[in-house]
């Protein structure tokens, strides 16, 4: 009867073992994939707020060039106003394809990628 006891009380700590190792599996992946996810949120608020600044000055040159060649600078500004416009309008007609895709596709790659060693080891267990 001990050995009975031995064995079943055993084989409860190795469940036991089993649940807490699979628990702590599950809370790395998870962290494992909110820092890539949050690492890739911080890329793109970086590359928007350096875009932002180019655009700016680049826009403040554009106008001045365009002020000097038109005469008024009221006209420049007009101008490169109706370029953002322009530039608006595309965004918004090609945002699928732009951003939404994009942001989706790499999301999913973040969320739904598998480790190709648990892909081994499932394969190996099966045989």
């Amino acid at each position: 009867m001990e050995k009975k006891d031995g064995k079943f009380s055993r084989s409860m700590h190795e469940i036991k073992e089993y649940i807490r190792m699979q628990s702590d599996l599950f809370r790395l992946n998870i962290l494992e994939k909110s820092s890539k996810i949050l690492s890739l949120l911080i890329m793109i608020c970086v590359f928007l707020l350096l875009s932002c600044m180019t655009i700016i000055f680049l826009s403040m040159g554009l106008m001045y060039r365009l002020a000097d060649l038109w005469n008024s600078q009221i006209l420049a500004a007009l101008g490169i106003g109706g370029l953002y416009i322009i530039l608006i309008v595309l965004a918004f007609l090609f945002r699928n394809a732009i951003f939404i895709n994009p942001i989706v596709k790499q999301l999913s790659q973040i969320l739904f990628e598998e480790n190709d060693d648990d892909e081994k080891d499932t394969l190996n267990e099966g045989n």
